[in-house]
């Protein structure tokens, strides 16, 4: 099992741009993910064909004059905050975020701004079409 702390802020990935000379990410957004590979690169790369799970903790600085809002949690879209993650860790962590076939993501206010990673190789059971998962299923739809 793998357990990074990255000490910086973290970011969700934005939409990409259009310019006159193509479709390009915003220096910002680059730049994290140039900071997260650097961070990256010191850990055990785990080798395709491993299944890995990952979770992911985002911590950020509760905001100065913070007025409790209706949801209590920071502005960031889970599913984009991870997608910069996953992307950085390619061909660094992993050959390739396909690997991952389980992820969990929190993000909370904290005294500090971080990011906590934890990655461990998993084993993910296949399911037949007589296990009772796919009568849970069935009996959730309706069918």
């Amino acid at each position: 099992m793998t357990s990074i702390r990255l000490n910086i802020r973290g970011m969700a990935t934005p939409r990409p741009r259009m310019g006159k000379h193509g479709v390009y990410n915003t220096s910002k957004y680059t730049n994290y993910k140039k900071a997260l590979q650097i961070y990256f690169r010191s850990f055990k790369k785990y080798e395709a064909p491993k299944q890995l799970e990952i979770e992911v903790s985002f911590f950020f600085v509760t905001p100065k004059g913070y007025k409790r809002t209706k949801y209590q949690v920071p502005n960031l879209d889970v599913d984009n905050a991870l997608k910069g993650i996953l992307d950085a860790g390619n061909n660094i962590l992993y050959d390739d975020d396909m690997q991952v076939v389980k992820a969990t993501v929190t993000k909370k206010y904290a005294d500090v701004d971080c990011i906590i990673i934890s990655i461990k190789e998993t084993a993910i059971k296949k399911y037949g079409d007589s296990d009772s998962v796919t009568i849970e299923i069935e009996e959730i739809v309706g069918n």
